[in-house]
């Protein structure tokens, strides 16, 4: 059963399409809130509607580089996938009209996405093994041809990766990395006796002066 016409909307951001079902833009992790100013719902029932989906994380006291980080949206993506799981041509919006280059990232973006049972795999993982999270939304076809890959352009500052794949108890028979970016967190300072100082709201040139004062404190 194919979902209920709605309105296509995007990340005020990035420009990104938000997915219904959405709390995060899976292009650039800004939080998406409702028209009413509401978070955005979804019903599990509304899951079953969709041939793909995506997964994605919420996290508490990451640690990146010294910084420990709340409200973490780390967005999981499958990687080297050879064919998609739904034709291109049924899951990319005038697909056939698209000249080849502009095919490539609308693309990619499919091959990321994943079966409901993937998500579901990948939930499971992430709860035994990361004691992570995970929240699966629908993904609404055809998506619109200007969507990218989480790879395909150069990322905001802030961003970077987590292989997934190459954790060693990683026992999934697909490859998984998740992209997240800092700048849209809450940050906090790990010392070396393990004591945490809030910083939420600095930025990144006042978080590194803060770690240079701790360094002459020592």
């Amino acid at each position: 059963m194919a979902p209920a016409e709605e309105e296509t909307r995007f990340c005020e951001t990035c420009g990104a399409q938000i997915f219904r079902g959405s709390s995060f833009c899976h292009q650039c992790g800004m939080k998406i809130i409702s028209k009413t100013g509401e978070d955005i719902p979804i019903e599990k029932k509304d899951l079953e509607e969709y041939e793909l989906y995506q997964v994605h994380s919420v996290v508490n006291n990451f640690i990146y580089r010294r910084i420990s980080y709340n409200n973490l949206k780390i967005n999981w993506f499958v990687v080297n996938r050879k064919e998609p799981l739904v034709p291109f041509e049924q899951a990319i919006e005038n697909y056939s009209e698209l000249p080849f280059a502009a095919r490539i990232n609308p693309e990619n973006f499919i091959k990321q996405c994943f079966t409901m049972g993937e998500a579901e795999s990948l939930k499971r993982y992430l709860a035994a093994a990361q004691n992570i999270k995970a929240i699966i939304v629908g993904c609404p076809l055809p998506v619109k041809g200007h969507v990218n890959g989480f790879r395909d352009v150069p990322p905001p500052p802030g961003t970077d990766y987590v292989i997934l794949h190459k954790k060693p108890n990683y026992n999934l028979p697909f490859k998984v990395e998740g992209i997240f970016n800092i700048k849209v967190a809450d940050e906090q300072i790990v010392g070396d006796d393990h004591s945490i100082t809030v910083v939420t709201g600095l930025n990144i040139k006042e978080v590194q002066k803060h770690l240079k004062k701790l360094e002459k404190e020592k």
